[in-house]
């Protein structure tokens, strides 16, 4: 979106800036280069003034939901209906997961925590909001996807390959696809719940029901932590 290119494009500036920089010899050279990305980085900032805004606001909102901690790490859990969001939320978290009411949308949102190590984790499930393809939502849905997209920190997306859940599995790779594409910049986590009735190669094989491969993905979790951590 905006925020993206705006993004993209200071860097773009800050590059070509810098480089100008280190062939310049005298102080009033680097000045004037100095007042040119300046000009140029308020130009771009100037234009995503609306989009910057309503990320304020939306801040504010996810601040009030009540169980979440927009400074610690949150892993938001996305896919499609009935793979079992709900159910691998309260199978990682250390203790029952809570119900809270969410900015944006009338949906309730499961909230489950883990503690790795310093780090107090929030794994949140979003039903109604990361569950279907953009083009069936409304603004006020793209509005509260929008606002996720600056609360995760990693993603974690699930399948279902017994297709129980009503959805093929061309259905949920075309939605994996439009969740890598709108967190491109958030660490994903393939997972394939309801391995006790049908294994995949889609991502890691688990079951929220008998609790297999759960130990690997909260060492997936982990990994992921400390890659951030790292960064």
């Amino acid at each position: 979106g905006a925020i993206d290119w705006a993004r993209k494009t200071v860097e773009t500036i800050r590059r070509a800036e810098l480089s100008k920089m280190k062939s310049a010899s005298i102080r009033s050279e680097i000045t004037k280069i100095l007042n040119s990305a300046y000009g140029r980085i308020s130009s771009v900032m100037n234009r995503i003034t609306k989009e910057l805004e309503f990320l304020n606001v939306a801040r504010d909102k996810l601040k009030d939901i009540p169980g979440i901690n927009p400074d610690e790490i949150v892993v938001v859990v996305s896919g499609c209906p009935n793979v079992g969001k709900s159910q691998i939320v309260a199978r990682i978290s250390s203790g029952k997961p809570v119900i809270a009411s969410y900015p944006f949308t009338t949906k309730g949102v499961t909230i489950g925590h883990m503690q790795m190590g310093y780090d107090r984790v929030q794994v949140m499930d979003t039903p109604g909001l990361l569950d279907r393809e953009l083009d069936a939502r409304n603004d006020i849905e793209l509005q509260a996807i929008a606002a996720l997209e600056h609360l995760a920190n990693i993603v974690m997306f699930v399948f279902d390959a017994s297709e129980s859940c009503g959805y093929t599995i061309e259905a949920q790779k075309n939605l994996r696809d439009q969740i890598v594409a709108t967190f491109s910049n958030v660490p994903i986590i393939m997972v394939c719940n309801k391995s006790d009735l049908a294994a995949s190669d889609l991502g890691l094989n688990i079951s929220a029901v008998t609790g297999e491969g759960i130990d690997i993905l909260t060492s997936e979790i982990e990994k992921a932590i400390k890659n951030l951590n790292s960064a």
